[in-house]
């Protein structure tokens, strides 16, 4: 085989292993590839969390966690409203939302969970 067919043949299979992982993203209808399957993802991220929970100091600044917590509503009410005005059902009418801020002087975070689907969305 001379090396224009294997090129060719090459960037044909890749090509066709990118568009079998092409997907939409469930909020924005972005397009998107996906390498690694969403729920995969998903429960990686969940674990870190959870081990982030245990593992860090949980600041006891209720001012700033009560501040984030203030962000975090107004945005889940704008994504709310989006999607009322847009006419579309809301896919995040049944998140439960937890709101932590972490106690480390090195890195400044706040992590914003979402449970229902375990998506991980970090606020910062």
């Amino acid at each position: 085989m001379d090396r224009r067919k294997f090129l060719t043949y090459m960037g044909c299979g890749c090509c066709g292993l990118f568009l079998n992982s092409c997907s939409t993203a469930p909020i924005t209808d972005r397009k998107q590839l996906n390498i690694i399957p969403e729920a995969k993802l998903n429960a990686q991220a969940a674990q870190i969390y959870e081990k982030i929970k245990e593992k860090e100091k949980l600041s006891k600044d209720t001012k700033t966690l009560n501040e984030i917590k203030d962000i975090g509503k107004k945005m889940e009410d704008s994504i709310s409203e989006y999607f009322f005005q847009s006419n579309l059902p809301d896919p995040t009418n049944n998140f439960d939302w937890e709101y932590i801020l972490i106690e480390n002087k090195k890195v400044k975070n706040a992590w914003c969970m979402q449970v229902v689907k375990l998506q991980f969305i970090p606020v910062f």
